[in-house]
């Protein structure tokens, strides 16, 4: 039984000849916010769905809730890509940096449209699927609001071939993030650097996808940062991940704590 509010997106996720089964969770009723995959292990035209697996970028479960994932070749790289909007009413974009048959995401950013304002319908989980709406070559992206405020159906225009890469600069390059040491007692040093002024926020999330804390949540000039996360003596060894967001590109990196 998958969680509340669950939305349902069919893909032969392991390339394995057999259609399996990609949904977001709600986590407002004692789930998770996870986007999980269950693998058919029966048959194409039969299929049987065994337990779940978390989908992970940069190896922490991703964190959306009430998340609506597709699956599709956005950059057209060959790789498909994940996408996905969430209550916030926002689309993620998570490329694909593994292969076909064990895709691996190791950031996310955002849509906007050209002019740089965030797709959203600005109340909650977009419904999305992607399309060649006028049949120009190209992925346009179809949009379905929230039913019980606005119920409309938009279509954002894909403008230029042969990808969102491309079309929308929306992949920005990795601003140097490092978290040392990888293996801590009780803190580690997060490291950094900002091309322009944005908005950055710090989570930490357990081995379970659990938010632990929210460090930093503010806006910051350009430039090198650093700064000290220091862990509760409460907190049980393990892994841990932590989580930078800067304007709209995400990065996550796993530590381990000791004591």
């Amino acid at each position: 039984m998958v969680d509340y509010n669950s939305t349902p997106f069919i893909n032969d996720w392991n390339e394995d000849g057999k259609k399996d089964l990609l949904t977001g969770q709600t986590g407002e009723y004692g789930g998770t916010n996870n986007v999980r995959v269950y693998l058919n292990i029966g048959e194409d035209s039969m299929p049987v769905f065994g337990s779940y697996t978390a989908i992970t970028c940069g190896g922490a479960p991703i964190n959306l809730q009430r998340a609506c994932p597709v699956v599709y070749d956005l950059n057209r790289d060959g790789l498909k890509d994940l996408i996905s909007g969430d209550i916030n009413g926002y689309v993620y974009f998570y490329p694909n940096s593994g292969t076909n048959g064990a895709p691996v995401f190791a950031g996310n950013q955002r849509l906007t449209t050209q002019g740089g304002a965030y797709i959203s319908d600005g109340l909650a989980e977009p419904h999305i699927h992607f399309n060649d709406w006028d049949e120009d070559g190209d992925l346009d992206l179809v949009f379905g609001e929230y039913g019980p405020y606005n119920g409309n159906i938009r279509v954002y225009l894909n403008l230029t071939n042969p990808g969102i890469e491309e079309n929308h600069n929306i992949i920005i390059s990795n601003f140097n993030l490092s978290i040392t040491p990888t293996i801590i007692t009780n803190q580690a040093s997060i490291d950094y650097t900002l091309a322009k002024p944005t908005t950055v926020k710090i989570n930490v999330y357990s081995n379970n996808g659990c938010l632990i804390a929210t460090p930093v949540n503010g806006y910051q000039e350009s430039g090198q940062k650093h700064f000290l996360l220091n862990f509760d003596n409460a907190l049980t060894p393990g892994i841990y991940f932590i989580q930078i967001q800067a304007g709209n590109y995400t990065e996550t990196k796993r530590i381990t704590l000791l004591k």
